[in-house]
């Protein structure tokens, strides 16, 4: 979905195309399903590297609601399809499910996320571990939740996303001046119940009208950048059309390719059996890293 996102921004902000409000609201709940699924994996994940095998069951019960939902808005569990350059290829009708879903969800999220905050062991395991201080971040030019971690209030969502809805509706952008582990996955799961929140928001504006507008067939010669805050940060794609049918450059910049680099601040002074923790907290995609 991130990918998409980013893609179809850069090429209605070269050719001109205004997106449907209605089309930006379904993008928007699709994209923080998304991101809900994303941060729910990796918690997961991340209870098991620590031991918790019975949280790790617990988080990945609601992920599987999460996919769920995402099969009924957008017709797949992976691989959506959804987005289309002016819009989005499908409408959601059936609201009533998603809010029944979304709230079962929150509960369950709200539950673990109260003993994953409050568990010693893991505050031993998690705290003062991992320290990426904010100066460290601004060097490494981190992105996304491991930004956030640090101190930085940086969110594409509230910079440049011409194509989504997050302007329509109040939330906030979650902080954390921790600078270590337990910050990373303090500033995670907060999100998963800010993006339920605005998922909540979107639908009760819903507005009515097309999900989709007819563009001109051909994109005019120009350079475009399309910018998505993925789960992981923000997703950058670089579009130069030289007014043919095809793009004469595309460019991708994934957010794990900058984050990644950050472990080398992140990981001296640590324990050895804390190394692999520290890299599960930058939720690294290491497929977006290979050139």
């Amino acid at each position: 979905m991130s990918h998409p996102m980013a893609w179809v921004q850069a090429v209605e902000k070269l050719g001109n195309v205004n997106v449907p409000p209605r089309a930006k609201c379904l993008r928007t709940v699709v994209s923080e399903l998304e991101r809900i699924h994303s941060h729910l994996l990796w918690a997961g994940i991340a209870a098991h590297v620590i031991g918790f095998i019975s949280v790790f069951y617990l988080i990945w019960n609601s992920r599987e609601k999460v996919k769920d939902l995402m099969e009924l808005t957008t017709g797949h569990r992976a691989n959506y399809s959804f987005n289309t350059i002016g819009g989005v290829r499908r409408d959601i009708t059936d609201l009533e499910s998603i809010y029944k879903t979304l709230n079962e969800i929150e509960d369950n999220c709200k539950s673990f996320i109260d003993v994953v905050m409050n568990d010693k062991t893991i505050e031993l395991r998690t705290k003062g571990v991992g320290i990426l201080t904010k100066e460290d971040a601004i060097t490494y030019s981190v992105v996304g939740p491991v930004a956030r971690a640090s101190g930085i209030s940086q969110d594409i969502r509230k910079i440049d996303e011409p194509g989504a809805a997050y302007d329509m509706i109040d939330w906030q952008v979650i902080v954390s001046d921790g600078c270590d582990v337990f910050a990373r996955v303090e500033v995670r799961l907060l999100e998963i119940l800010e993006s339920i929140n605005i998922i909540k928001k979107l639908l009760k504006i819903m507005p009515d009208g097309p999900i989709a507008k007819e563009i001109r067939p051909i994109i005019p010669e120009g350079t475009a950048v399309g910018r998505h805050e993925a789960p992981r940060g923000e997703d950058v794609h670089v579009l130069i059309s030289d007014g043919s049918d095809v793009p004469f450059r595309h460019k991708i910049r994934a957010p794990s390719f900058v984050n990644l680099p950050a472990l080398s601040a992140m990981l001296p002074n640590n324990d050895l059996a804390n190394a692999t923790l520290i890299v599960a907290s930058v939720d690294p995609c290491l497929s977006c890293t290979q050139r």
